[in-house]
Order: structure tokens, then C-alpha cells, then sequence
């Protein structure tokens, strides 16, 4: 698995957009593993200036971090119940 260099976060009327920059090309089970959760919505340079300048921004730079970190807390506070 390459590593990631960043990710945004986006929201698009009542759907979200996940940017993510690799630092190597994906390999083809990790597109398949995105594609289970997902469908890609365009790719390059050119397509991620459009989801910033179109979208409403929630998290530029880190939001698989923050995520996984929400999702962390979410199971911390599911097990203290």
C-alpha cells in the first residue's frame, strides 16, 4: 500500500467526496477495496480543484486521520456503555 500524502473531506448537496492523495499510483485490490464503499468520481489534479472550489470543505489535508480517529473514539465510548 502506498503512502498517503493527504486527504479532504467535501460535501456535495446530500453526498460526500473523499480526496485522496497517494504517493504512489493505487494498486488495483486497493481501487477494488475503494470501490466497495465508493464510485470514483474523477481523478488527476483537475478533478480535485473542482471538488475544493465546488464543494463545501469539512476536512482539507487530514480526514482519513480525523476519521479514523472519530471512529476510534465512537468504539472507546461503545465499550465504556
Amino acid at each position: 500500500t502506498p503512502p498517503m500524502f493527504g486527504s479532504s473531506l467535501y460535501r456535495f448537496a446530500e453526498r460526500y467526496r473523499l480526496i485522496l492523495y497517494p504517493g504512489a499510483p493505487l494498486s488495483r485490490e486497493m481501487g477494488y477495496l475503494l470501490g466497495e464503499f465508493a464510485h470514483p468520481a474523477g481523478e488527476g489534479d483537475a478533478a480535485a480543484a473542482y471538488t475544493a472550489e465546488h464543494g463545501e470543505s469539512i476536512a482539507v489535508g487530514d480526514a482519513l486521520n480525523r476519521i479514523c480517529k472519530a471512529m476510534s473514539q465512537c468504539d472507546k465510548n461503545s465499550l465504556a456503555h
